[in-house]
């Protein structure tokens, strides 16, 4: 009996779940062919939404169940990958203290990304970081506890005060959305007021990006009485106070870090080349530089444009990855030559709480407000239709009404 091709997947997250749902197809062709996933959680989570869930969204709103998305075709293996053994195509992972060991013939790294602390003392014992569904969920706790705290003790008005370091996409969204939640939570607690304050270590917000939508997103966060701090570097954080370069302290009751990220460290300690940033060097096919049946997409990516320029790890980029490698493993097991990775960078979209959002497509059409929100929504629609069918979207449009 000639034995199954093993396809090995680690990480749930956009370009894991893209490739899976890719080689979905090449399953019911290839009665050889078997793919497994294996993720931490045994849910699929949207990264791009997850802000949201610190303020007014449900949990349940930006998640779907992954056994049952992948299922029948695709196997799925809950338990975190712990290490790699790429000379002898084997992967160990741990489930509830438990360890096995996976063979694989096609290892695709889709492990995602760890914060990044630049060695900031305090920052990695005193702040939350958004990194997952847990995360969301203890920040919000978090700020309702302190505004509890404060409605108990009106004399500690640093515990009404919330600081997000890191002005990029993720913090911008964070703002925008606790902004939005405060009025709420001030009514809740009976608070005289609750505060905001945005740091970014760059001259301004959103470095990199667009500047007529950083000039947009700098008023709209004003608007909504944010404190802004830009060009200011963060030295120190300790339990309640945020020390800066230029000697102010800030006191808060929350410190979130949205500053940095880098690839998952299994990666390097798994002998990968990587950058600085832990994100493993590929070739133009995404197979790693030092293993060619390993294919590496997502945030522990370092995969880079046409003028050589290393591409961000976003979501459109992650998803764009994952639907190349299935492509090019089909093409591979049918005996066809790959095709190299030509990314689409098509538009950045962001919104700033329940009303705001800005967006800009192929840098010149620009959008704002209700256009740019439907534009982010239709995104994350077409998402789902990607990865799950027509059914998908529409089951997730009808739990949310």
């Amino acid at each position: 009996m000639t034995p199954k091709i093993k396809v090995l997947i680690l990480g749930g997250g956009y370009a894991g779940v893209t490739a899976a749902t890719g080689l979905r197809a090449a399953c019911r062709r290839h009665g050889r062919l078997s793919i497994t996933l294996v993720n931490k959680h045994n849910y699929h989570y949207f990264t791009t939404l997850l802000h949201q869930c610190v303020g007014r969204r449900g949990y349940q709103d930006i998640s779907v169940d992954l056994p049952s998305l992948l299922q029948p075709e695709i196997n799925f293996r809950q338990g975190q990958a712990v290490a790699l053994t790429p000379n002898e195509n084997q992967v160990e992972i741990e489930s509830e203290g438990t360890r096995h060991t996976l063979d694989y013939d096609y290892l695709v790294l889709a492990l995602g990304w760890e914060p990044q602390f630049y060695n900031i003392s305090g920052l990695e014992q005193h702040a939350l970081v958004l990194k997952n569904l847990n995360m969301a969920r203890i920040i919000k706790n978090r700020i309702e506890e302190q505004m509890a705290l404060a409605s108990e003790h009106p004399a500690e008005t640093w515990r009404t005060q919330i600081i997000v370091g890191g002005g990029g996409f993720t913090g911008v969204e964070v703002a925008g959305e606790l902004a939005d939640w405060c009025p709420r939570l001030i009514d809740r607690y009976d608070l005289k007021s609750i505060g905001i304050t945005l740091i970014e270590g760059a001259p301004a917000i959103l470095p990199g990006f667009d500047g007529l939508l950083v000039k947009d997103a700098t008023c709209l966060l004003q608007q909504k009485q944010i404190n802004l701090i830009t060009g200011a570097r963060i030295e120190r954080v300790e339990e309640r106070c945020v020390a800066l370069a230029d000697g102010r302290r800030l006191e808060a009751g929350v410190i979130i870090w949205t500053g940095g990220v880098r690839g998952h460290p299994l990666v390097e300690a798994s002998g990968f080349t990587v950058n600085k940033q832990g994100r493993a060097e590929v070739n133009s096919y995404l197979q790693s530089v030092d293993s060619p049946n390993v294919y590496v997409i997502g945030d522990c990516c370092l995969a880079k444009d046409a003028d050589g320029k290393a591409l961000p790890p976003t979501a459109q980029i992650a998803f764009q990855q994952g639907k190349s490698v299935a492509q090019n493993l089909q093409r591979v097991l049918t005996g066809k030559a790959p095709v190299p990775f030509t990314p689409k960078v098509l538009g950045t979209f962001l919104t700033l709480g329940r009303k705001d959002a800005l967006g800009v497509m192929q840098n010149k059409y620009r959008f704002s407000g209700w256009t740019a929100k439907m534009m982010k929504h239709f995104i994350a629609y077409r998402y789902l239709w990607g990865i799950g069918g027509l059914g998908l979207p529409l089951r997730k449009f009808w739990e949310r009404r």
